[in-house]
C-alpha cells in the first residue's frame, strides 16, 4: 500500500479543458504566483474543507468537482476525469493492491464511454485511467468520493463534490442602445472655438475633430487607395464604421456566438444562464448638446446623466465617464421597464475610452458592470476588440462581476473605488481564471509563466456567486 491516487482533468493540457463542468484544483504554479498567504490557499483543497491536507502522511490537495444532477441532460456534456498514481516507497503489487471508490448515494463511477460501472481497479489499471462520473441525486451539503484500498480499507485519495442542491438560474436580457442628436465641444478661450463635433443621425454618426493647429480630422475617413481586396475593404468597414446599425449587428452576432461559452463558464458554479431571445431597445436623444453650456432641458430620466457623462473625443472613439453613463442608462431603462431579478446588458454601438491624453493612449472599454440597485444588475458591452477579435470570455467576465466576483489580483489606483480585494491575490495575468486580466502593466512583475486562456472559476468564487440571492432564481431538487 505504497501509493496515492490523484484525480485530474481528462486532458493532456489544462488549456484543452472545455469547461464542461466545474473543476478546481491546486495548480503547481500557485506557490510562485500567489501574493497572499500560501498556507491559506492550501486549506481550500482539503477534504470538504477539513483542516489537514495529508494522506498516508504525505501532502495531498483534494480537487473540487461541481456537477448538476443528471449533468448531461442539463449541459449536454459528460463529466470525465483522469486518475494518476503517486508511488511512495515499495512497488505496489497487482495481486493485493486494488482500489474501489467509496461514493455518496447517487454518485457512480463508469468507464470512459459510460457503459460499464467500475467496481474496482488493479494498481496497473489506475494510472491515466479516464473515468466518467454520473450523478443521479442532488445533495445540499458538500460530499466527497474516497479512493479506498480494497484490502486495508485505507483511503488513498479523495475528490470533493460541491453541493448541487439548490442550483441556480440567471435571467439575462440584452438591450440595444441607439443614440440621436449632436454633441459640440469648444475650448474655454474667449473665441469659443469649436474643437470637436459628434453627430448622431439615426443609424450613423460622424465625428469631426480640430487640433490646436487648426487641422481637421473627420471620421469616417476615406479608405486608403491601396485597399483593393475584398478582405481589406471588409476590414476597413469593420475598423472605421460609425454605422451604429452595422456595429450593433456585429456585436449581436458576437454575443450569439459566445453565449454558449458564457453558459459553460457560469455552469461551473452551477448557474444556468437563461438568455432571453428577444432584443429590447432604448433610444438616447442628446438633442443638440453644447458641452460649454448648462443643461436646461432635462428630458426623460437618465438623459441628463448621459449628457454629462460625455467628456471628449479621441479620434473615432468617445471618452465617457462610464460610471455616470451606466447610471443614466439604468435610469432611462427603468423608466420604461420594471426591473426584474437578473441582469440587463446594454449593447453599445460605439467605442468608449476610459482616458485620452497626449501622454497616454486611449484605453478601450470592453465592458463595465456596477451594482446599481438590489434587484437588477446592469452591464455595458461596447464595440471594442472583443468583437473584432471574437474574445470568448468578455460576456461571462462581466456577468461574473455582476454576481460579486472581483479581479484575481490586488486592485490598483485606476480601478473603481468600489472594487474589493479578492480572497487570494495572484500576480496579474498569471492564472487561468475568468476574472484575471492580461499582463503587461508596469505595476506588476513580468513573470514568465503566463496563462492566455482565462475561463476557469475557483471553488471560493462559486461560493460568492451563489450568494447573490436578489438576482439568482433557485432551482431546487
Amino acid at each position: 500500500m505504497d501509493f496515492l491516487v490523484h484525480v485530474s482533468l481528462a486532458v493532456d493540457k489544462p488549456e484543452d479543458f472545455k469547461n464542461e463542468f466545474g473543476f478546481d484544483y491546486m495548480r503547481p504554479e500557485y506557490e510562485n504566483i500567489i501574493q497572499t498567504d500560501y498556507e491559506d490557499l492550501k486549506a481550500e483543497y482539503c477534504v470538504c474543507n477539513n483542516i489537514e491536507s495529508y494522506v498516508l502522511g504525505k501532502p495531498y490537495y483534494t480537487p473540487w468537482l461541481a456537477m448538476f444532477k443528471d449533468h448531461k441532460k442539463i449541459t449536454g456534456y459528460e463529466v470525465k476525469l483522469k486518475l494518476h498514481t503517486q508511488k511512495l516507497e515499495e512497488t505496489p503489487n497487482d495481486e493485493i493492491d486494488t482500489i474501489h471508490f467509496a461514493c455518496p448515494v447517487g454518485i457512480e463511477m463508469y468507464d470512459e464511454e459510460g457503459n460499464t460501472k467500475i467496481e474496482k481497479l488493479k494498481y496497473s489499471e489506475i494510472n491515466d485511467k479516464i473515468i466518467q462520473i454520473k450523478c443521479t441525486q442532488s445533495f445540499s451539503e458538500h460530499q466527497y468520493i474516497a479512493v479506498v484500498h480494497a484490502e486495508t480499507k485505507h483511503s488513498l485519495g479523495f475528490l470533493n463534490l460541491y453541493k448541487n442542491n439548490p442550483a441556480y438560474r440567471l435571467n439575462v436580457k440584452f438591450v440595444k442602445v441607439k443614440f440621436k442628436g449632436e454633441v459640440i465641444f469648444k475650448t474655454t478661450d474667449d473665441k469659443g472655438k469649436t474643437t470637436g463635433h459628434i453627430n448622431f443621425n439615426n443609424d450613423t454618426f460622424n465625428i469631426k475633430q480640430i487640433d490646436p493647429q487648426g487641422n481637421i480630422f473627420e471620421y469616417p475617413h476615406k479608405m486608403p487607395d491601396h485597399y483593393t481586396t475584398a478582405e481589406q475593404i471588409k476590414k476597413y468597414k469593420l475598423d472605421t464604421s460609425l454605422n451604429t446599425d452595422l456595429n450593433l449587428s456585429n456585436m449581436i452576432n458576437y454575443i450569439e456566438e459566445n453565449a454558449k461559452n458564457a453558459k459553460k463558464y457560469l455552469a461551473q458554479a452551477l448557474i444556468q444562464l437563461d438568455i432571453q431571445p428577444k432584443l429590447e431597445e432604448i433610444k438616447v436623444d442628446v438633442e443638440s448638446y453644447d458641452k460649454q453650456k448648462p443643461i436646461t432641458m432635462i428630458g426623460l430620466p437618465g438623459i441628463k446623466k448621459i449628457k454629462e457623462s460625455i467628456e471628449t473625443q479621441c479620434g473615432k472613439d468617445i471618452q465617457f465617464n462610464y460610471n455616470q453613463l451606466l447610471l443614466g442608462l439604468q435610469e432611462l431603462y427603468s423608466y420604461h421597464k420594471k426591473p426584474d431579478p437578473g441582469i440587463v446588458i446594454f449593447i453599445m454601438p460605439i467605442n468608449i475610452v476610459l482616458r485620452c491624453s497626449e501622454k497616454q493612449d486611449a484605453v478601450i472599454l470592453e465592458g463595465y458592470t456596477k451594482k446599481i440597485n438590489k434587484i437588477t444588475k446592469f452591464i455595458m458591452l461596447t464595440k471594442p476588440t472583443a468583437v473584432t477579435q471574437k474574445l470568448p470570455s468578455v460576456l461571462a467576465h462581466q456577468i461574473a462581476h455582476s454576481l460579486g466576483l472581483v479581479p484575481t489580483f490586488q486592485p490598483n489606483e485606476e480601478m473603481d473605488s468600489s472594487t474589493n480585494s479578492p480572497k487570494h491575490h495572484f500576480y496579474r495575468g498569471t492564472t487561468d481564471n475568468l476574472m484575471d486580466h492580461t499582463s503587461g502593466e508596469e505595476d506588476f512583475p513580468k513573470l514568465t509563466s503566463k496563462n492566455k486562456k482565462k475561463d476557469m472559476l475557483w471553488k471560493w468564487q462559486w461560493d460568492i456567486m451563489q450568494q447573490d440571492v436578489q438576482d439568482l432564481t433557485i432551482i431546487k431538487g
